[in-house]
């Protein structure tokens, strides 16, 4: 199993360096840069098309792994600043709606109705 090279940098690191100096040599023409990006994005398609089964094992076992309480922490930690922006976006939302309601109700409605009935 790899750990690293020489200069304490993980094989995950080695290969984003070694990405990164061929994207500054080779990226300067449209058409390669192209080339690589589809062959990239092809690759990612392969890799998870190919090993599904292997993520899906992966995440069963680490989350089936956790406590009731360190899935909820786990869960909570992920998503709480996106549900606090959802609640107070609905809010808004909700806010503007029911003030468009009332004013239809208000200004539109009640006096047309006004008309029919007395």
């Amino acid at each position: 199993m790899l750990v690293g090279d020489e200069n304490g940098e993980t094989p995950a690191q080695v290969l984003v360096n070694i990405a990164l100096e061929l994207w500054t040599v080779y990226g300067q023409s449209e058409d390669l840069r192209n080339r690589i990006e589809v062959t990239l994005h092809d690759i990612g398609i392969y890799v998870l098309e190919q090993g599904y089964d292997l993520i899906e094992t992966i995440i069963r076992q680490v989350l089936g792994g956790l406590s009731t309480e360190k899935f909820i922490y786990f869960i909570e930690s992920k998503v709480e600043d996106d549900l606090s922006w959802i609640r107070i976006n609905g809010a808004i939302v909700g806010a503007v709606a029911g003030l468009l309601v009332w004013t239809f109700l208000e200004y539109v409605y009640m006096p047309f109705w006004q008309q029919f009935v007395g």
